[in-house]
């Protein structure tokens, strides 16, 4: 997943729903 255009660890996409929903 990313965030803030850092690449992070797919766990921390659960963590953070709103995250995954702008990876998808």
């Amino acid at each position: 997943m990313w965030r803030l255009g850092v690449s992070v660890p797919e766990t921390d996409s659960a963590a953070s729903p709103l995250t995954g929903a702008v990876a998808q």
